[in-house]
């Protein structure tokens, strides 16, 4: 393929051969060469890169991919490519960028060793271990470690693993350096999954005690409530056999005291009944005052003490007047209505 010129991009995510994945484009240079490549049918070089925007070089490694599906995002503020890679790694030659596309010619790129067989083989089987205590540990099951295709292998093994720097196993070609970056990537997910088990092991821990003494509170809860209500009970009644009513009144205030000990305690009936109650016994039983009958003094005394209002203060010495004539009917009820700070507290202090 070194004869045939091809547009390329840098994505910043590592691409393997074989590889059905997808990435987010951002520059509109990127996006164009794409347009283009897929406009003239043909396929993309993707150039893995740490960071980017990234200038394509001379000898960077490249996977050409074909494009599955290409498409813009809402507003053309980027776009994503679908794509499925090549099974060649391959250098770049020869990069030419006109107009903010690149293009590059490819040549494809071997793997290598620079040890012997030997130590290729003992290092393969201290990576097939590892790969065998990998696979118990996290309960699953992968595909086999051979040594006649190790290397196509490990590509496969590493694009599934969380915790590992994949970019380093896209670009390393030497064997012997491939393994041993293989072995520690994978005793790096064994320490990792390890300290996950035992971080969930104390949430799951500290989850159960916590459930524990939520329980116990609620049982501890529910028993205090039960003592109080038969406390609080106890001292209604108490207080109502006290109270200076007649027998009637009081049977009434006792039935309601038995029905406040059947209300559940997160009933909104057990506040009404329990503001009912203390305002029954609040009243002054039995404790009656003399009223003054003489309106003209009510009338000095409104007027003493309240400015305008005539109408509020006429409608009052009207309805003292109707009670002073007839004592034995029963008062009308007059409810003072006023927005804040026009007197209503006030004029029930002067009545």
């Amino acid at each position: 393929m070194e004869d045939i010129r091809i547009k390329a991009i840098a994505v910043k995510k590592a691409v393997f051969p074989y590889e059905n994945g997808r990435t987010d484009l951002t520059f509109a240079d990127d996006i164009a060469a794409v347009k283009a490549a897929v406009n003239a049918g043909q396929r993309v070089a993707l150039v893995p890169a740490r960071e980017v925007p990234y200038e394509i070089r001379e000898g960077d490694i490249a996977i050409v991919a074909t494009v599955e599906q290409f498409m813009m995002t809402p507003e053309d503020a980027g776009a994503t490519l679908i794509y499925r890679a090549d099974r060649t790694r391959y250098f770049v030659q020869n990069p030419v960028t006109e107009n903010g596309i690149t293009e590059i010619s490819l040549i494809p790129a071997r793997f290598f060793t620079t040890a012997d067989d030997k130590e290729i083989f003992a290092l393969y089987k201290r990576a097939e271990k590892a790969y065998a205590d990998y696979l118990e540990a996290e309960g699953g099951k992968g595909i086999e470690l051979e040594f006649d295709t190790l290397n196509t292998d490990i590509d496969a093994i590493v694009m599934h693993l969380s915790n590992t720097d994949k970019m380093q196993f896209v670009t390393a070609l030497d064997t012997k350096v491939r393994l041993v970056k293989f072995i520690n990537a994978l005793a790096y997910e064994m320490e990792i999954m390890s300290i996950d088990a035992s971080v969930a092991q104390q949430v799951r821990e500290s989850m159960d005690e916590n459930q524990r003494e939520y329980y116990v509170r609620e049982q501890i809860k529910a028993l205090s409530q039960e003592i109080d209500e038969d406390d609080e009970s106890e001292s209604y009644l108490e207080k109502i056999d006290e109270l200076k009513t007649t027998e009637e009144n009081k049977e009434k205030f006792r039935r309601e005291v038995r029905r406040l000990g059947r209300t559940a305690p997160s009933s909104p009936d057990m506040a009404l009944l329990k503001n009912y109650l203390d305002t029954v016994i609040e009243l002054p039983w039995g404790i009656y005052t003399e009223d003054n009958e003489d309106l003209k003094d009510a009338q000095r005394v409104l007027d003493e003490d309240h400015y305008g209002i005539e109408k509020v203060k006429e409608r009052l010495i009207e309805a003292l007047a109707v009670r002073k004539l007839c004592k034995e009917g029963r008062s009308p009820i007059i409810c003072l209505v006023g927005p804040p700070g026009v007197g209503k507290t006030s004029i029930a202090r002067s009545i």
